[in-house]
C-alpha cells in the first residue's frame, strides 16, 4: 500500500504541474491507453488508498522550493485531480481542512459532486494526536467498507460487463422527447433535475464523457450503494438510470450535445451509447424525490401529446385491422 500511495502522490503532482487531465503522467507514461488505464485504476473502489496513509506518505516526501506551489499542498492536488476526472461539475471551493477527512479519493470525488454548498471549514489543530478511540473508529469504518465490497457484484463494475438485452422503459429517449418539442436546459447540479410543464423544458446537469468515464461512473454508483443507509436516496444512481433511459441511439446523443447537456471527448458516439446501454439496475430502489418527480412529469407530458396518443391508437386499433385486411 505504501508503494501504491507513493505512486498516487506522484500522479497527483504530475497533474499539479501539467494542470490538465490529458497531460497527467505525460512525463512518466507516453502511451495514451496505458495512461488512461492508470487514471481509471485510481478511481476503482476496491483499490482505494486510505487518506490517512496518503497524508503520512506525503509528509515525508521532498517538497518544492517554490513558495505557494500546489506540489506542497496535498488538498489542492486532490481537489484538482478530482475536478479533472469528474464527469459532472464539482464544487469550485472546498475547505482544505475537510478534504483530508474523507476516507479515500473516491469518497472525496463523490462528495464534491453531490454537495451543493461547501461545508464549513474545520480549524486545524497545531498537533494532531491520534487517540486509541480514533484508531478503533478508523478500523471499524474500514471493516464496514470491506463487508460492503465483498457483497458487490464486481463483474458489473467492469466496462466488459454486458447488461441483459431486455431494458425497462423508464422514460422516452431524448430524440422522442425532442419530437414532441421538449427542450433540454443545462442545470448546475443533479439535485436540480426537473421538468417545467409551462415551458416544456427538461433540466439536466452538464456531463463530460471520455474514455475514463464509464469506470468512474460505475465505481461512484457502487460507492453510493454501499455507503448509504436503506432510508437514504441514491441520487447519483437514479441520475445515471435516467441517462440510461434517454440515451439509446446516436440520435439521442446528438440531441443532448446540441443542447449542451453532453460534451464528448476522445470517444465515438457509438461507444458512448454502449456506456449507458450497458448499465445494470441498482441492487435497491434509489427513490430520490426530485428525479422521480421529473421522470413522472416528463412521462405524463409525453403520453398526453396528440402525436403520441395518435401513434398509440394506430398501433392498438388500426394496425391489427390493416393486417387482417
Amino acid at each position: 500500500m505504501a508503494i501504491d500511495g507513493l505512486f498516487l502522490l506522484v500522479l497527483l503532482r504530475s497533474y499539479c504541474i501539467n494542470n490538465t487531465s490529458s497531460n497527467i503522467l505525460g512525463g512518466l507514461v507516453n502511451n495514451a491507453g496505458t495512461r488512461n488505464g492508470i487514471l481509471r485504476y485510481t478511481m476503482m473502489l476496491e483499490i482505494q488508498i486510505p487518506m490517512l496513509v496518503l497524508s503520512d506518505i506525503f509528509f515525508y516526501m521532498p517538497k518544492s522550493d517554490t513558495v505557494g506551489s500546489c506540489e506542497n499542498n496535498l488538498p489542492q492536488m486532490l481537489l484538482g485531480y478530482c475536478k479533472a476526472l469528474s464527469p459532472l461539475k464539482v464544487l469550485e471551493y472546498y475547505p482544505a481542512s475537510i478534504t483530508l477527512k474523507h476516507a479515500h479519493l473516491l469518497e472525496l470525488l463523490y462528495h464534491l459532486i453531490m454537495l451543493t454548498e461547501p461545508p464549513e471549514a474545520v480549524e486545524e489543530a497545531r498537533t494532531q494526536v491520534r487517540t486509541i478511540a480514533t484508531v478503533i473508529t478508523e478500523v471499524l469504518s474500514a471493516t464496514e467498507l470491506a463487508k460492503g465490497l465483498i457483497e458487490l457484484p464486481w463483474s458489473k463494475l467492469s466496462p466488459s460487463y454486458k447488461a441483459p438485452v431486455e431494458k425497462e422503459i423508464l422514460i422516452p429517449t431524448a430524440s422522442k422527447l425532442c419530437d414532441v418539442v421538449v427542450q433540454f436546459l443545462c442545470t448546475n447540479h443533479v439535485t436540480a433535475i426537473g421538468f417545467e410543464r409551462d415551458t416544456v423544458t427538461f433540466k439536466l446537469p452538464f456531463m463530460k464523457l471520455d474514455v475514463n468515464t464509464e469506470v468512474i461512473i460505475r465505481n461512484l454508483v457502487a460507492y453510493e450503494q454501499i455507503s448509504k443507509l436503506e432510508s437514504e436516496s441514491l441520487v447519483l444512481t437514479r441520475y445515471f438510470e435516467l441517462m440510461n433511459g434517454i440515451i439509446e441511439t446516436e440520435e439521442d446523443l446528438k440531441v443532448l450535445k446540441d443542447h449542451r447537456i453532453l460534451r464528448i471527448e476522445s470517444m465515438k458516439d457509438d461507444e458512448v451509447v454502449k456506456i449507458f446501454s450497458g448499465m445494470s439496475k441498482p441492487v435497491r430502489l434509489a427513490n430520490p424525490p426530485n428525479i422521480d418527480k421529473a421522470i413522472a412529469e416528463v412521462n405524463n407530458y409525453y403520453n398526453g401529446t396528440l402525436r403520441v396518443k395518435t401513434l398509440k391508437f394506430i398501433k392498438k386499433c388500426v394496425r391489427p385491422w390493416w393486417n387482417f385486411i
